[in-house]
């Protein structure tokens, strides 16, 4: 009987005790989760509003719909995936050859262009290939859209091909790189392809005629340039570099008129508000960064929570400016855009 009392006295004094634990964990938990919020800027403007899982290998790249309603994806698991952006949900799956290394829209939201072995048209309705190209001997590392849906690009090995959309021919092949191309990306107006290359340089291509390099740029810095973006109004084309900065070019005078630099890693992308007056980069250092492009000032920084932080391997702004979908491993991020 005694120690049955005693047993139920050392229960009532470690009670008490139990709770006090949890309680604290609790309340840990929440300056944690309190600090990560100020940390990385996150109110209402900078949470994030879904994540995107279904991919068994890294994604690649990532790019909204002209209507801003859906969301593409390529992947390394061989994979392009087709997300409804208001309800998360995956409406389509397309397999490929090879790994899934770019994709991209046409202007009227009814076809991917993807890079994997292969450069390829698919059908999103129908779920088909719709036009096969050929010519390329490597593997397609980039591929982009022209702003008309006449023509589409892709980057394979130095080269850059273009080829015709209804007819399935080669229009223009760009050959000037001395390495790999690695990103390649059309202007608004139509009349320009920017390429960047592992041998440092980026050049801009008179896409409509002889295809000649108009702008050279070559950083003095001995940065690479990973991933490239056009200002909307096409006079500034913005690079995302080896040497954890954004290069911001003006075009077509080759102008270097403004270094975005806070990134401790790589940037691996880089993407425009609509209104031109933002970019946001993607980084190694598992940080989506946004920057005033005036001031140069960085605005707002988006990182997961510590235990889920991963490198950002793409960015893209949705069309109506709300939204930044991220590329993080086999994951998709959608964060609400700062104002």
């Amino acid at each position: 009987m005694a120690s049955d009392i005693d047993e139920l006295e050392h229960e009532r004094v470690q009670g008490p005790s139990r709770l006090g634990w949890i309680i604290a964990v609790v309340v840990a938990a929440i300056v944690i989760a309190g600090a990560y919020i100020v940390f990385s800027g996150i109110s209402e403007a900078g949470r994030i509003k879904a994540t995107l899982s279904g991919h068994a290998g890294p994604v690649t790249e990532v790019e909204w719909s002209p209507d801003g309603k859906r969301l593409a994806s390529s992947s390394y698991d061989s994979t392009v995936r087709v997300w409804d952006a208001a309800s998360g949900k995956n409406t389509n799956t397309f397999q490929v050859k090879g790994l899934a290394s770019s994709v991209a829209w046409s202007p009227d939201g009814k076809r991917l262009v993807v890079g994997s072995n292969l450069m390829q048209i698919w059908d999103i309705e129908s779920g088909q290939v719709i036009t096969t190209f050929t010519g390329p001997s490597e593997p397609i590392a980039s591929v982009a859209w022209s702003q008309d849906g006449k023509d589409v690009a892709g980057a394979a090995g130095g080269l850059v091909y273009v080829w015709d959309v209804d007819t399935g021919q080669s229009a223009a092949i760009f050959n000037r790189h001395k390495g790999k191309v690695s990103s390649i990306a059309w202007s608004p107006n139509g009349q320009s392809i920017a390429s960047a290359s592992e041998d440092g340089t980026v050049r801009v291509w008179d896409a409509l005629t002889t295809g000649n390099a108009v702008v050279l740029v070559s950083p003095t810095d001995g940065s690479v340039t990973n991933g490239l973006a056009w200002s909307p109004d096409g006079k500034s084309l913005a690079c995302a570099t080896t040497k954890t900065k954004i290069d911001i070019w003006d075009i077509p005078g080759g102008k270097l008129t403004r270094a975005l630099e806070g990134h401790s890693n790589a940037v691996s992308s880089v993407t425009w508000s609509p209104d031109g007056k933002l970019v946001a980069s993607g980084s190694a250092d598992n940080t989506v960064k946004v920057w005033n492009v005036s001031t140069g000032q960085n605005t707002t920084t988006y990182t997961g929570p510590f235990w889920a932080s991963k490198p950002v391997a793409d960015v893209s702004w949705s069309p109506d400016g709300s939204t930044i979908a991220a590329a993080t491993s086999t994951d998709i991020r959608l964060w609400k855009a700062s104002p």
